[in-house]
């Protein structure tokens, strides 16, 4: 079956939203990448799920996360963590997905409750059957508008069943001094979102040359500090997005509107106010 029989455009390579008042911290992306190969800086954790229908066969697309590639497959279930970055490189076939961002406090909560100190996932793809099938029950559910108290303990089902994967990685290490150094100039970058930081200011926080500072900020983020910056700004635009805040593009750190909605558009495969006017129904899974 065809990704438009699942009210997708494929050609388009459209992606749209879904929120919901009974899942505060959730949020469902849907959509069909045709071929677009796009950067993402996640501030929540990010569950991608690959369908069985709608998609082909095969590797469907190729991508970097944590300086390593990956491929998905239909049945694929990837996770990535808050502060990361995640590169499409290569689509081979159209790949429907679903993403659940899920906010960071909230996985915490479930966490604790299974007694994990420290959430942490060392593998991206921990996709299995239970998992799997675990997520299908909640989408479903939501897809089918049941009673929020199913839609919730769905969720947490699927919650419990994410986090067996995680290692409890206790108290979190102290930074070595290189590590601290790149912490700086990235928080530095994020306070400063409304201009352009120069180089050899960036090299001054970090205590590091100005060439020396870019090898290794590329080494640790995935991106140069300029590329990362867009990342930081378009994480702020959705924040301010979410909270019905129409953004400002010369105050989030863009030329114009029309850069802001062009940066926005190859990142999240939607505009501004797409992104804004979540969709009230999802289509099915499987």
């Amino acid at each position: 079956m065809s990704a438009d029989a699942y009210g997708i455009d494929a050609c388009a390579g459209r992606s749209r939203v879904w929120r919901s008042p009974a899942l505060p911290g959730i949020e469902l992306m849907v959509g069909v990448n045709a071929g677009r190969r796009c950067r993402m800086l996640h501030e929540s954790y990010a569950v991608c799920v690959v369908p069985y229908a709608g998609n082909a066969p095969a590797v469907l697309s190729k991508w970097r996360y944590r300086g390593r590639d990956y491929c998905y497959r239909p049945g694929a279930i990837g996770i990535e963590e808050p502060g990361e970055v995640h590169t499409s490189l290569k689509v081979y076939s159209p790949i429907r997905y679903c993403m659940l961002r899920i906010a960071p406090e909230l996985l915490r909560d479930a966490a604790r409750e299974m007694g994990i100190a420290r959430v942490h996932f060392p593998g991206v793809l921990v996709g299995h059957p239970g998992l799997y099938h675990a997520f299908a029950r909640f989408y479903q559910s939501a897809a089918r508008q049941a009673s929020p108290l199913e839609q919730q303990a769905r969720l947490a089902a699927f919650l419990r069943r994410l986090l067996e994967q995680s290692q409890d990685g206790g108290p979190a290490p102290e930074p070595c001094s290189a590590r601290a150094a790149l912490a700086r100039v990235r928080d530095h970058l994020e306070d400063n979102l409304a201009r352009t930081v120069p180089l050899d200011e960036l090299a001054a926080v970090a205590g590091l040359s100005r060439f020396h500072l870019s090898r290794k900020f590329a080494q640790a983020y995935g991106l140069s500090p300029h590329a990362y910056q867009n990342q930081l700004r378009l994480r702020a635009v959705r924040e301010r997005l979410r909270r019905g805040v129409r953004p400002n593009a010369i105050e989030a750190g863009f030329f114009d509107q029309s850069h802001l909605i062009r940066h926005f558009r190859d990142s999240q495969g939607m505009t501004p106010g797409e992104f804004a006017t979540p969709i009230t129904a999802l289509p099915p899974l499987d």
